[in-house]
């Protein structure tokens, strides 16, 4: 990212004030990557914790909640961690933070409406999980650089309804949306693929299965969320924030746009983390433990079949989009110069095909290994 900034500054610069100006265009760029970097260590979780309209609960609020919280954080030995509710009708939980100290775990209201008192206990003691396995700064650096690029989707959807195009369901804004979703859902989604793996999960649920002691209600809970996942659509939720629940909450159904929800698929499948589970608790002398088991099936991802002709449609999408946007390039750059130049326009393709082929072959790539 400074290595981006320095360049663009450098190179601004230069074109003001030659090699003087390119000084001066670097140093802002340092200035400005230092600044963002700041804000990248220090925000994403307060920034998170804002979106989803959360509000911290505390001893006054709920004395007893909290004094479990507190027991659970002690069995567990980390600090106690920050809760916020959120009103969202989604069963959803996940943890954000910088380390340790500084984590907060935000759930809703929807959760507390389906889970029983010992599978809510199982839950939060896998988000503690991570907490005391040190998963958090990544997951959350990553759910918000990758969220940032996806919700331009969905201000895409809105620019086009504020200017005219129609109603939220109708054809125009949503093709727009789509067209947007096509740019941006790739490049975020090689991002999550990249530093989440789905071994992540499974050690997670060791620990929480080893610190509860209760497998089967554990499993309870894994199924009991499943399932209403796999019942019930949540079309509203980020797709780049799913790699932070402890189940995969994206839809998964014929819809065009849910192809792009394939590719955030960062979990491991449901029966993969049951049958872990079982493997280590129902066989003392088991030769393949739950960790271990976690390392074999790291690159192990649910509806792996299906899931490469949805990553494949998704980059064709994508490439389709590129081409009308380099074609617009083009138009307007001929009404700019008011005639159309042969040559500037096969520079202006050379490059921007250049660079399509190379980021396009990086995440088919990414998405094969992972998906595929």
């Amino acid at each position: 990212m400074a290595l981006a900034i320095c360049s663009i500054g450098g190179v601004a610069g230069y074109f003001i004030n030659d090699a003087s100006g390119a000084i001066y265009g670097v140093t802002a760029g340092l200035i400005i990557s230092g600044i963002a970097a700041g804000c990248l260590y220090y925000l994403p979780a307060f920034i998170i914790v804002k979106l989803y309209s959360s509000r911290e609960v505390t001893k006054e609020d709920s004395p007893d909640f909290m004094a479990t919280i507190e027991e659970f954080a002690d069995i567990v030995n980390i600090p106690v961690p920050r809760f916020y509710l959120s009103n969202k009708d989604i069963p959803l939980i996940f943890t954000v933070g910088r380390d340790c100290n500084s984590a907060s775990i935000i759930f809703t209201d929807k959760l507390l409406d389906i889970l029983s008192s010992e599978e809510l206990t199982c839950v939060l003691i896998h988000e503690m999980s991570h907490i005391k396995l040190n998963q958090i700064h990544r997951q959350t650096l990553v759910a918000f650089v990758a969220g940032i690029l996806t919700m331009f989707a969905n201000a895409a959807l809105w620019g086009a309804l504020l200017t005219g195009f129609g109603q939220e369901n109708d054809p125009a804004p949503r093709i727009i949306k789509f067209l947007a979703m096509a740019l941006v859902a790739p490049p975020a989604a090689s991002l999550v693929l990249l530093t989440t793996p789905a071994s992540r999960e499974y050690i997670a649920d060791a620990t929480a299965v080893g610190i509860y002691k209760e497998p089967e209600v554990y499993i309870q809970m894994l199924e009991k969320m499943g399932r209403h996942f796999s019942e019930t659509r949540h079309e509203e939720i980020n797709p780049a924030h799913g790699l932070l629940n402890i189940i995969d909450p994206l839809s998964r159904s014929n819809d065009v746009e849910d192809d792009f929800y394939t590719l955030f698929n960062t979990h491991p499948g449901l029966d993969e983390r049951i049958e872990a589970i079982r493997t280590r608790t129902n066989s003392r002398s088991a030769s393949m433990k739950l960790l271990e088991y976690a390392t074999v099936m790291n690159e192990k991802i649910v509806d792996k079949y299906e899931s490469i002709t949805r990553w494949k449609k998704t980059l064709l999408y994508s490439t389709i989009t590129h081409m009308l946007i380099l074609f617009g390039i083009i138009v307007v750059y001929s009404f700019y110069n008011k005639d159309f130049r042969a040559m500037d326009s096969l520079m202006i393709t050379g490059a921007y095909v250049g660079m399509l082929v190379i980021t396009h072959s990086m995440m088919y790539l990414i998405f094969k290994n992972k998906l595929g």
